[in-house]
């Protein structure tokens, strides 16, 4: 009886430091992930969404360029049949 008592609180302990173990684990990982996540945004990196809006924007200029960039050859054809 005394051994199984012994037994059953040493599994109990153990159980216990376990648990402690895998909550250390979790929070060093915690830590880790704040602390790696710090030194990106000091590094000033684009977020995603930021770099699809920029994406947008420039697809928007080079149409517009190329838009323009046909009107302005309509107007030299234009004015060089005049001459």
């Amino acid at each position: 009886m005394k051994k199984q008592k012994i037994l059953s609180d040493f599994i109990t302990l153990a159980g216990g430091v376990l648990k402690s173990f895998e909550g250390a684990k979790d929070y060093s990982k915690m830590k880790l992930k704040d602390k790696v996540s710090l030194i990106i945004e000091d590094m000033n990196f684009m977020k995603k969404v930021e770099l699809d809006e920029m994406k947008k924007m420039i697809v928007k200029s080079r149409n517009e360029i190329d838009e323009l960039s046909k009107k302005l050859s309509n107007i030299e054809k234009k004015l060089n049949k005049k001459k």
